[in-house]
């Protein structure tokens, strides 16, 4: 059987002896060069990219979504999934609420970035699986200059990897190079 959500096709297979192996791509400097290391064989190739798309990206960000699109579908064939939040966009859920984003505060990245990608992930791995089995693993584009903003996943069915620091180690200035000469 062959399914997912919003017409992506993914192979479906034992999540739990093989789990869904996603990309958390937010085109910033990691994950950009995450996609790199993917195409030169530096990194294993996901199963899945996905972006969560806040409403309230730079142009320059939007502009890159159909360019990391292209790389990640025409050229390396991986699905690339951009997902939203079912709040609408990130500016006017706060100016709704008559609040302004506040730096270290999670609840921007819980509801904007990280509910709608586990969400879109569900329809794919559904919600089945043994309690407390590992059903998908996303992989953060966190530099080895940025360790301290490693975290554990606060739901067992996700786990998270940290290829920028685990697998093949680079700071934020290795990654600036990697996506220059790319």
């Amino acid at each position: 059987r062959r399914g997912g959500g919003g017409g992506v096709m993914i192979e479906q297979r034992d999540w739990v002896a093989h789990p869904l192996q996603v990309l958390a791509c937010g085109l910033g400097t990691q994950s950009c060069a995450m996609l790199f290391m993917v195409r030169d064989g530096l990194l294993p190739t996901p199963d899945l990219v996905i972006h969560a798309d806040t409403g309230s990206e730079l142009h320059e960000t939007v502009a890159l979504v159909e360019k990391a699109r292209q790389l990640v579908e025409d050229e390396l064939g991986i699905p690339f999934v951009v997902v939203r939040s079912d709040r609408g966009s990130l500016h006017e859920d706060y100016h709704s609420k008559g609040a302004i984003p506040i730096m270290g505060i999670r609840s921007c990245t819980d509801n904007f970035k990280i509910a709608p990608q586990r969400r879109f992930i569900r329809t794919i791995v559904g919600k089945g699986g043994p309690r407390g089995a590992v059903l998908t693993q996303s992989w953060l584009g966190i530099s080895t200059d940025e360790a301290r903003r490693r975290s554990e996943s606060n739901v067992k069915w996700n786990e998270i990897t940290y290829p920028l620091l685990d697998v093949h180690p680079m700071t934020r200035a290795d990654c600036i190079e990697l996506n220059r000469i790319n």
